[in-house]
């Protein structure tokens, strides 16, 4: 191999390596996110065991903002990892992850800008939508991204296995491009939706102190 071959072989490598791992991550974040809100109360009884006041401060900024941040890095790495050149590298639950990603967004942007942090309607469909985020997730990771191995499947021929193989976006690029042209006009739309309600809330905001 030539020089300029090493080099692209090692930065291929190290590209990938990044990539699958900020795709497990994102995978991670989603529970952690739906851990702490099933745990709120457990969270909530914890408080009684801190005495400094800073410390108490602190801990109800990780708790409060914990499960904001972790959906927000989770959907951040989804906005990266969702598109052609990305599925073609790497394998990808498809059509799993981004509809996870699409979910996990949704409830992101109800619980910032539309009263999903306190009781009501907007926080039960924000905590169903992170439910059902995670469980995608679960399920594209588990059976897809996991799935039986090819060694395995050599002397263990099995249709339901190989079909669940095929739907990783580095093995089907036709099925790539399909869930590509869906859920990445449906992400993008989320953000709008998500610029637009932060533009109205500062609009109020500016009107409130007038």
């Amino acid at each position: 191999m030539t020089e300029a071959e090493v080099f692209n072989a090692i930065r291929k490598g190290l590209e990938y390596w990044t990539l699958i791992n900020l795709t497990d991550l994102s995978i991670i974040l989603s529970f952690i996110a739906l851990l702490m809100l099933v745990g709120r109360h457990y969270l909530s009884e914890l408080e009684g065991h801190l005495n400094l006041r800073v410390t108490l401060e602190v801990w109800r900024l990780v708790t409060d903002l914990g499960v904001d941040l972790s959906l927000l890095i989770a959907v951040g790495i989804g906005f990266l990892i969702i598109n052609p050149d990305i599925f073609a590298d790497i394998k990808v639950a498809l059509p799993f992850f981004p509809a996870a990603t699409l979910l996990l967004s949704a409830a992101l942007v109800l619980r910032v800008f539309h009263g999903g942090r306190r009781k009501g309607a907007a926080s039960t469909l924000a905590m169903v939508l992170i439910t059902a985020g995670a469980l995608v997730h679960a399920i594209g990771y588990t059976f897809v991204m996991e799935a039986a191995p090819a060694g395995w499947l050599a002397d263990h021929p099995s249709t339901f296995w190989t079909t669940l193989r095929s739907w990783r976006s580095n093995e089907n690029p036709e099925l790539s491009m399909t869930v590509f042209w869906i859920f990445g006009p449906l992400l993008y739309g989320v953000l709008i939706w998500a610029v637009t309600s932060g533009i109205r809330r500062l609009s109020h905001t500016t009107q409130a102190k007038e």
